[in-house]
C-alpha cells in the first residue's frame, strides 16, 4: 500500500526493493499491485488523518459517487506531487512490472486476458506492460504520459476511469 500518512519516499523505496527481492527468491510470485491508501469513515486511520491533517471526507451521495482510488487524490497528509507519483505507481503495478522476459504471447495469460487477448487491446496491453517494466526497473515514475493518455481514452469511452 502506498500513500499512507507519514510514510516517506524512502519507506516506499524499501517496499519496492522488498518486492524485487521477493521476486528473485520466488520467480513464480505474482505481486498484485501497490494500492493507494483511501480513508474511509469508521477506521482508525480515517480518524487520524481527519484529526491531524484536517482531511474532509465526501459529505453527500454525489461526492461519494465521485470518490475513488484514482479519482480522489486530494489527501491532505501528502503533497499533490506525492499522490500523482503514487497514482502512477499504482497503475503500473497492475501490469507484470516485475518480469524481465515479458513477451507479446504472454498477454493472453494476463489477468483479464480474455479482454486483452484480441487486437488492438493485446497490442496496447503489451506496450503498457513493457513501459511499466521499464519504469519499475529504472524507478522512473514521473510524467506518466502513457497513463494520462489511457485515462483520457477511458474517460471518453466509459465516462470515467
Amino acid at each position: 500500500m502506498s500513500g499512507l500518512p507519514e510514510v516517506t519516499d524512502e519507506d516506499m523505496v524499501k517496499t519496492f526493493n522488498l518486492i524485487d527481492t521477493l521476486v528473485k527468491i520466488n520467480p513464480k510470485i505474482y505481486p498484485n499491485g501497490l494500492f493507494l491508501y483511501t480513508p474511509y469513515p469508521g477506521t482508525p486511520l480515517f480518524e487520524f488523518v481527519t484529526r491531524k491533517y484536517g482531511y474532509r471526507s465526501p459529505q453527500s451521495l454525489e461526492e461519494w459517487a465521485n470518490f475513488g482510488i484514482y479519482r480522489s487524490l486530494d489527501g491532505t497528509w501528502h503533497s499533490k506531487d506525492y499522490f500523482r507519483k503514487y497514482k502512477s505507481i499504482s497503475i503500473l503495478t497492475r501490469f507484470p512490472f516485475w518480469k524481465n522476459n515479458y513477451k507479446f504471447s504472454d498477454v493472453k495469460n494476463a489477468i483479464g486476458g480474455s479482454r486483452f487477448g484480441k487486437f488492438p487491446f493485446n497490442v496496447v496491453y503489451y506496450i503498457l506492460a513493457r513501459l511499466a517494466i521499464l519504469r519499475w526497473k529504472k524507478r522512473f515514475f514521473r510524467f506518466p504520459i502513457e497513463w494520462m493518455l489511457v485515462e483520457k481514452i477511458l474517460e471518453k469511452i466509459r465516462g470515467f476511469v
